[in-house]
């Protein structure tokens, strides 16, 4: 809240809680008082933490942008949807007369693996962002480039889940 420059953490890796300890830094700032837009991309439909997070505070917007199903291939709709985020957010921060000092990039890093975005249009765009103070960007399988420039990187590793013996995603632990 007092930084000049932002901040990059990275939440990357196999493992489950790269959203959820963003979710927990998320909650963290506000309970200091902090103003936090969470933008989560490539997922459209309704979760535990969309839910949540639209009622939580006046102090937390949170936007999804994606459809409701999980991207297999690539489709116009998806180029959409991240063009217009990105814009959306950028604007968003900029116009803000009360500042933005959390960001929340949620599974952006997949953007960068189905070529949604480039790095140098990533960092144009993290370039007009001077205002806040901390960004946080999830996903698996962060780009060099970005873990190279961050100032925290978290590796999740998943030891074991249940998803291997064929359990499906439970409401409320897993979305």
């Amino acid at each position: 809240m007092i930084n000049r420059h932002p901040y990059i953490h990275v939440y990357t890796g196999n493992g489950k809680g790269k959203t959820t300890a963003a979710l927990g830094v998320s909650l963290r700032y506000l309970g200091h008082g902090g103003r936090v837009f969470f933008a989560s991309f490539l997922k459209g439909q309704e979760c535990g933490e969309s839910r949540l997070c639209s009622t939580l505070s006046e102090r937390m917007t949170y936007r999804q942008y994606g459809q409701a199903s999980f991207v297999r291939s690539v489709t116009e709709k998806d180029e959409q949807l991240v063009n217009q985020g990105l814009y959306e957010i950028s604007q968003t921060i900029q116009q803000a007369t009360d500042p933005f000092g959390l960001l929340v990039l949620d599974e952006i890093h997949h953007l960068f693996s189905l070529n949604l975005l480039t790095q140098s249009s990533f960092l144009q765009f993290l370039h007009d962002l001077s205002s806040v103070d901390d960004i946080i960007c999830t996903g698996r399988s962060a780009p060099s480039f970005l873990r190279e420039m961050a100032a925290v990187v978290t590796s999740m590793e998943c030891e074991k889940h249940y998803f291997s013996r064929g359990i499906s995603a439970r409401k409320g632990v897993d979305y």
